[in-house]
């Protein structure tokens, strides 16, 4: 055993228990957002050694950890759950997060949007100009949101890069 404890000593000083109710937020390292731990060799996600150490079993072949509260640093094992890869997959679909699921149809009114020469869709002057009439208000992430455009093209918009013809 290493002077620095084994790998689930190492594991419980990471976070603080708290109650079932609320996450268990990780305070070590996180890889793309998961609770991660480094021992035994190799990289170990958190959640997989808080159901092996609460629950007292190890996770069975052909089974996943689902995160019930949708927080991939939380440890706490009353919000992780078992499920095999197809129910995790529906899961994520009916939470319209899996690539490909239809999304909302964004908000942007048809009259304000064109295809250019190449066929790709491009906002028009009425758009440019409802944009920075809602800067005065709302902030560019709201407009984005509710437009259903990224952040990156109001921005542009709002600092009047493109549609420097325009004035308002």
């Amino acid at each position: 055993m290493r002077p620095w404890g084994s790998l689930i000593d190492r594991f419980l000083v990471w976070f603080d228990e708290g109650s079932p109710e609320e996450c268990w937020e990780w305070h070590g390292y996180k890889n793309k957002g998961y609770a991660s731990i480094y021992g035994e060799g190799q990289q170990h996600q958190a959640a997989h050694l808080s159901i092996q150490y609460y629950r007292g079993k190890p996770i069975p072949e052909g089974y996943l950890v689902r995160f019930k509260c949708c927080n991939r640093g939380c440890v706490n094992p009353f919000h992780l759950e078992l499920v095999t890869k197809q129910e995790r997959m529906n899961a994520t679909r009916a939470a319209g997060k899996l690539a490909g699921t239809p999304r909302p149809f964004p908000q942007v009114h048809p009259q304000h949007v064109f295809r250019d020469d190449a066929g790709n869709l491009t906002l028009g002057d009425s758009a440019a100009r409802s944009i920075r009439a809602q800067a005065k208000t709302k902030t560019a992430k709201q407009i984005a949101t509710r437009m259903g455009i990224s952040l990156k093209v109001v921005k542009a918009i709002i600092a009047h890069r493109p549609f420097k013809h325009l004035e308002l």
